[in-house]
Parts: C-alpha cells; structure tokens; sequence
C-alpha cells in the first residue's frame, strides 16, 4: 500500500515523464506517438503499459490478446519470435528500430540517461523534466502519409531485415492478392534498394511520403476525419493495425481500406481535394444490437405476462 507521501512524490507512473508528455500536449494537438527509453513501473517486471497508464500512443503493450494484425508485421521484421506466446503477450513494439519508428509516426523520445546514437543523429534535444529529456523527431511522418507504388510480400520477404526497414520507408508491401487490385500503380524496383541507407537517403525518402499527407481535423480513438489533395492517384496508409471494424469513407461515399504493409490499413486516393472519414464499428455490430433488442422484448414480454396474470388472478378475488 502506497502512503500519502508515496503518492505525491515523482516515483513510479508519477514520475517526470507524466511532465514531460503533458507540456508536449499543450503545444502539439496533431497525432503522435511517443517512444521511452524506460519503464515508470515501480514494480519489479519493466511495465509494457506506459502508455495506457501515462495518457500518450505508443508502440508497446502487454496483452493476452494483442492484435494479431499487429504482431504479424512485428513478426516478419523479427521483433517477435513467430510462434511465441510470451513474446506475443509482451510486446517491445518498436523499441529500438528507430526507422520503423519514423514510419508509425513517432515524434517524441523521453529519455534517462545519456542521449546515445541513433538518437543524437535522428533527434533534436527539446526540454528536460527532471531526470526525463525529451527529444524531436527530425523526420517525422504523420498519421496519414502516402505511397505512389507498391511491392508484392513475397519480394518483400527475400530482402535482408534492414533492407526490410529501408523498404518501407519508400514503397508499400502488399499481399501478392491484391496485385490485381492496384495494377494502377507502378511497382516498386528492388533495384532501388541499397545495401548502405544513409541520413540523407531517409531524408529524401520522408520528403516523398509528406508530399500528401491527411490533413487530420478531428481525431478519438475510433474516429479520425481529415483532408488529401494529392495530384496523382495514391495510396493512403494509416499506421493502424488492421481489422474488419475499421471503415473508410471517401467523400462521404464507402471507400474500400486493405491490408497493407504487411500488419496496417490503406485506401487508394484518386487525384483531387478529398474529405476522409476512418470510423471503427465493432464487427457484427448490427446483428449483436438486433439479437440484444430481440433479448429485451423477450424478457419485458416475459414480466407483462407476469404482471398479466397476477392482475388476472387479483381481479378474480
């Protein structure tokens, strides 16, 4: 049991990284994510939980059920063990693969200790909280970013893991399936990947997927609305783990969202100003409403007809 004192002083989820992300909440109102380099558990096991517990996105998390869709793309870029529980369960996320970072729109890291490379390359030094630094993503992507080609997943998976995180920085990985679905799109050119992916190389890369990007102007957690205008047909990918309560809309009109690199959601985009809507309905929403109400009348018909005959047989009397 924790003691008043215990309470008030900066230890465990109260410690300064609850600083640190509400002062970058005041002045940031767009989407991020944020990335520590440590737990604020104050238990002996390293909390996955931070994020949930601390009121910031991040890419950990611990779960019986963590979201298959999820745990796929981290399985095939050998974060997780393909196959393991545990490791399933208790999920690193993206921890310390700064690249796949850059591409799940992390913004912020929140650092104890010595600021250490990558992050002295990649970061710029924003303000500290106590024991807590905070730095900046130079290249940033947002929520909403896009892709003018695709590469098919069984080219995808014969390049090395590294190459894997250059990839993704330049095309999107789809299944072999929907080929066919995007034959309006060029294809991607292993012959465009490099052994060596230099500061420069990401630079240039970023500056292709933010040249359309969603305009987001409201975001829940089962809503995001937004704007695109882009000049040529596109692929718009949302770093969201994909799942069959996901729905799109394209100027009010149903929009089609697929699988894409390997774990996440995308939609095509065709030339032009367009409003974008991403909603979440629980799957078989309907049909569990309607099997709800059906329950309801039956139990309300069911205490009329009691009520029926105890008035009957009072009336009798």
């Amino acid at each position: 049991m924790l003691s008043r004192l215990e309470m008030n002083q900066k230890i465990g989820y109260n410690d300064f990284a609850i600083d640190a992300v509400k002062n970058i909440k005041s002045y940031d109102k767009q989407f991020f994510r944020v990335n520590k380099d440590f737990s604020s558990n104050p238990a002996m096991h390293t909390s996955f939980n931070d994020a949930k517990a601390q009121g910031f996105f991040g890419t950990r998390s611990y779960y019986s059920f963590n979201q298959k869709y999820y745990i796929r793309f981290l399985e095939e870029m050998l974060i997780v063990k393909k196959g393991s529980e545990t490791m399933s369960r208790w999920s690193i996320g993206l921890s310390g693969r700064p690249l796949l970072q850059i591409f799940a729109s992390t913004k912020y890291q929140l650092i104890r200790g010595a600021i250490l490379p990558p992050f002295t390359i990649l970061y710029d030094s924003l303000n500290m909280f106590g024991d807590v630094k905070v730095l900046k993503n130079r290249n940033y992507l947002p929520l909403g970013f896009t892709y003018n080609n695709f590469l098919r997943l069984s080219v995808f998976r014969k390049a090395s893991t590294p190459q894997k995180e250059f990839i993704l920085q330049k095309t999107c990985v789809i299944d072999d399936s929907l080929s066919n679905y995007l034959e309006s799109f060029p294809g991607f050119s292993m012959i465009d990947t490099v052994s060596r992916y230099s500061i420069l190389d990401l630079s240039n890369d970023v500056i292709k997927r933010k040249e359309d990007t969603l305009n987001i102007t409201r975001f829940t957690e089962n809503r995001i609305e937004g704007s695109v205008n882009p000049k040529i047909q596109k692929i718009l990918f949302f770093s969201i783990p994909y799942d069959r309560g996901w729905h799109g809309k394209i100027d009010g009109k149903e929009a089609n969202l697929f699988l894409c690199n390997i774990g996440f959601i995308g939609m095509v985009i065709e030339p032009g100003f367009h409003k974008i809507d991403l909603y979440y309905r629980p799957p078989y929403f309907f049909a569990s409403m309607m099997v709800s109400v059906f329950g309801l009348l039956i139990y309300l018909s069911a205490i009329a007809g009691n009520w029926f005959l105890i008035y009957r047989k009072r009336s009798k009397t």
